[in-house]
């Protein structure tokens, strides 16, 4: 992902001078409605949101228009990628009954410290709950310098 960044700030450093006016930041605890509100905003076409793909495969500019150009071609021939999307979908389904989880659904943007190996999320990937369990408690439990690290990684992305 870093080279895709590199890339970014050589072919688009105007993206950098981007300003993030008054963004929202939807904070709350599980089952209290944070999700539904998030995805209603992202239905409003004055706001924005990541999808899970976005998030996952290309956070990137360079990464997007790589994406889209694969998407050309896929469609050319037949659009085979729409198989492996359906499958994903259908996997997940099954497991995520209280959040509808899918690679064109919106997701909150903390997934994307799934890059830089900082989020609880990596138990769905290596099933070892002692490795990650700080991730929980993040707050009080992640030092502060990986903190920062973070919070850098994810100002760059946003």
């Amino acid at each position: 992902m870093r080279i895709a960044y590199l890339f970014d700030n050589l072919f688009y450093p105007e993206y950098q001078e981007q300003d993030v006016k008054e963004p929202v930041f939807i904070v709350g605890n599980f089952r209290s409605g944070t999700t539904f509100l998030h995805r209603l905003l992202a239905k409003d076409d004055q706001s924005t949101s990541f999808t899970s793909f976005e998030l996952y495969m290309s956070p990137s500019v360079v990464g997007r228009k790589f994406y889209q150009w694969l998407m050309k071609v896929n469609n050319a021939v037949g659009n085979p990628a729409r198989l492996v999307v359906n499958l994903f979908d259908l996997i997940v389904e099954k497991e995520a009954y209280m959040h509808k989880i899918g690679l064109e659904e919106v997701e909150e943007d903390g997934q994307v410290l799934f890059h830089v190996w900082s989020s609880f999320d990596l138990l769905a990937f290596f099933p070892f709950p002692k490795l990650i369990r700080k991730y929980i408690y993040y707050d009080d439990q992640v030092p502060s310098e990986i903190k920062k690290k973070d919070m850098e990684y994810y100002s760059e992305i946003v």
